[in-house]
């Protein structure tokens, strides 16, 4: 009997220490949960006040601690909200675009978001991307990728595509240039001129345009081969459908081809041949 007794005494031991750490355990449970309502309930009141005062930086402030905690209420959301489309107008107003496009684009993406929210995020992001144009047509790439790479996926979801093109066109401008250069340098002035032709950026077109004044007073100098009398005075013109020539000329660009190839390799895959005179090219059939 005696080691039957120390048997279930020492069965009792864990069982005792068991319902003692289960019992700490609720009571941290509970004064956990009690702190945790006390400060969501502290962050509440503080966006309350913060958002009465017109302080919309600390209103925005108190409210982002408060997905973190407990799930809160439609009203104190829609008061976030209003806050933070005041501080994005506020800092859209003093020029800190990339800021004011942040906190408008975390109001659409709530539940609590008007159509009203995504418009003007919808404008701002049009807003932004003519930025990026009007540095791109005065030839400043760079600052033209920098400020669209400052835009969200979320914010512009064809955020690359336009970089891409960008980038293209550019790259695209800026060989049709070099070979330009390199076609003047061997005094094959009408293919230099039709590569010059061919530049369609802004920026490009004028830097071409010394270039493009020696090139035609060279043609001018050398005259131009002999043709058709009527092509002579009345100009070439193309005899395939010029819609469907530029739509392939700009598939080959998008491949890699240069504008004379690609001009070259549309026209033959439209049943033409591509005619010069002078400075002048047509695709005929």
């Amino acid at each position: 009997m005696g080691g039957g007794q120390r048997i279930c005494e020492a069965t009792m031991i864990p069982l005792r220490i068991n319902r003692r750490w289960l019992g700490c355990s609720c009571i941290v449970l509970l004064l956990m949960g009690a702190g945790l309502y006390s400060w969501h309930g502290i962050m509440v009141e503080r966006l309350r006040r913060a958002a009465g005062a017109g302080d919309f930086g600390r209103c925005v402030k108190a409210g982002g601690y408060l997905p973190y905690l407990v799930y809160w209420a439609g009203d104190e959301a829609r008061l976030l909200n209003r806050c933070r489309r005041r501080l994005a107008l506020e800092g859209w107003d003093k020029g800190n675009h990339q800021e004011a496009l942040d906190l408008q684009e975390q109001v659409v993406r709530s539940p609590q978001a008007i159509a009203k929210d995504h418009l003007l995020l919808s404008t701002w992001v049009d807003q932004r991307r003519q930025e990026a144009r009007d540095h791109y047509r005065k030839g400043d790439l760079a600052s033209a990728v920098a400020v669209l790479q400052q835009l969200s996926i979320g914010q512009d979801p064809l955020r690359d595509d336009l970089i891409s093109h960008l980038q293209v066109r550019w790259n695209r401008n800026r060989d049709l240039y070099a070979k330009a250069v390199a076609l003047s340098a061997e005094e094959r002035w009408w293919e230099s001129l039709n590569a010059i032709n061919w530049l369609d950026h802004p920026w490009w077109r004028a830097r071409s345009q010394p270039l493009r004044s020696t090139v035609i007073a060279a043609t001018q100098q050398a005259g131009e081969p002999e043709g058709n009398d009527a092509d002579h005075h009345n100009g070439l013109s193309h005899t395939v459908p010029v819609d469907e020539l530029d739509e392939r000329v700009r598939h080959h660009l998008i491949r890699g081809l240069d504008g004379w190839n690609a001009y070259v390799q549309a026209c033959q895959e439209l049943g033409g041949v591509v005619i010069q005179r002078g400075p002048e090219s047509a695709c005929r059939r």
